[in-house]
């Protein structure tokens, strides 16, 4: 997937760091911003720093691209809550609290959906690597903290992967669309 600025100063105003290209030579030619592809669908990408203040930021550019997809009501509030965990993780687990540390959020529609692909470049870790629902039987108490959120994000994506891409956690989630 490769994106291309279309308006002067979209990088600096979201605080690009890099963009998802595989290659140097893509790196040092493609920025931060939404392009069109007249083969695939529409690309949209932004660049946010892993800071809890920017989570209005991320919302609101994932309710602009839905918005822009014209996907149904569900679908829509699938994706915001999943992108949401995804950041709070990100923040929590990843950086350890607010970092200028970049966080990638990157979309390509499709007639069928729209597949997500977000990137931090915190610490490796695999989210889904070692998934187990809670043991519903045990008391509260005794219970296992953590898992349900990526547990939530596994269930609600129709597809989910991780792999580490360079000094780069990217997980890739597939959400189908209801028109």
């Amino acid at each position: 997937m490769f994106f291309r600025r279309t308006r002067p100063g979209a990088a600096r105003q979201h605080h690009s760091a890099y963009n998802i290209a595989e290659t140097r030579r893509d790196r040092r030619t493609l920025e931060a911003g939404t392009s069109d592809s007249g083969q695939s669908g529409r690309h949209h990408h932004r660049t946010f720093a892993a800071r809890r203040a920017a989570l209005s930021d991320v919302t609101a550019f994932v309710a602009d691209v839905c918005d822009a997809a014209r996907l149904g009501r569900e679908p829509s509030l699938r994706l915001r809550l999943l992108i949401e965990e995804l950041f709070i993780n990100t923040l929590d687990h990843g950086y350890r609290g607010d970092s200028e540390g970049p966080v990638e959020v990157a979309f390509e529609v499709g007639q069928d959906g729209i597949e997500l692909t977000y990137e931090d470049a915190a610490p490796p870790y695999d989210p889904f690597a070692a998934l187990s629902p809670p043991d519903e039987g045990a008391a509260v108490e005794d219970r296992r903290v953590g898992g349900l959120g990526v547990l939530l994000v596994a269930a609600m994506a129709e597809q989910v992967r991780y792999r580490r891409a360079g000094d780069r956690n990217r997980i890739s989630l597939l959400i189908r669309a209801a028109r």
